[in-house]
Parts: structure tokens; sequence; C-alpha cells
């Protein structure tokens, strides 16, 4: 099987001009992020997976005290919130991110709904822009996640 994995709005029947998804294209390959241009069924132990494998592998470890880390510093701004959340009726919960963020964010829906009996929705952020925005209301609640900080 030789089929590429392509971004929604990089194939063909996108809603992007042309000229819009070279611009798309050009940023993907500015950042490195070459991961459109997979072929499906590449093999898992590809060099390039293995050396991400070991780049992040030491901050992996880490997760749980910089996990901790955080809450303790923003244990108040976390109160606030989870105060201000508590009063209002939530129906239902998108999660919004690229890449790795709308990894993690798909790894706590399950949790969330579980939890909370809300259903939640984990997009990337441009596709919700462009597809699912207008579904917010004052009884949805948007979560954004980025692990770049951009």
């Amino acid at each position: 099987m030789n089929c590429k994995i392509m971004p929604p709005l990089l194939r063909e029947d996108s809603i992007l001009s042309e000229a819009d998804r070279a611009l798309l294209r050009n940023l993907y390959e500015e950042e490195g992020d070459n991961t459109w241009k997979v072929v499906a069924g590449d093999d898992p132990l590809d060099e390039r997976r293995l050396k991400r494998n070991s780049y992040t592998y030491e901050e992996l470890l880490g997760q749980p005290d910089k996990i901790r880390e955080t809450l303790d510093k923003e244990d108040a701004a976390i109160r606030k919130v989870a105060g201000l959340l508590g009063k209002k009726k939530i129906r239902q919960i998108y999660m919004i991110g690229c890449g790795d963020s709308v990894a993690a964010l798909r790894g706590v829906r399950f949790f969330l709904e579980s939890l909370l009996g809300i259903p939640c929705k984990e997009e990337d952020a441009l596709d919700f822009a462009y597809y699912n925005s207008g579904a917010v209301n004052e009884e949805t609640l948007v979560i954004t996640l980025s692990s770049s900080g951009r």
C-alpha cells in the first residue's frame, strides 16, 4: 500500500486555494514537520522515528515531576477557574491543539467523559477554526493545549 497521509487542508478537495495549500506546505517544511509526506506502512523502526524517541526519552521520564511542579505553581489559578466552571452548565467540551497536543488531548478524552459525563471532542486547531467553531455556545467549554507554546 502506498497512500500518502495528508491533513485535510492539504488535500486536493480542501477548501483552501492552491496558493494557500502551497503556503501551508511551505510552513510544514520550514518547521521540519513532514509528517504529511509519511507513507502508510513505513517501517516502524525507521531511523527518523528512533532518533526522535531518543531525543524525547529523558523528557518523557521527567513529565511526572514537571506536572507536579506546574500544578503546585498554578494552584490558585486552577482553583479559581474550577470555581467559575463549577457554576456553569457545560454540555460539551472541545479540546483543541496541534500535533502532539492533539494526541495528548485524545488520551484525556475518555477520562474527562467518564469523570464529567460530558461529551468531549479533540480536534486540530485549524480544523476546529474552519469547521466546528460555530458549534460553540455558552454551554461549551473549549480547552486549548500547546506543547510548543505557539
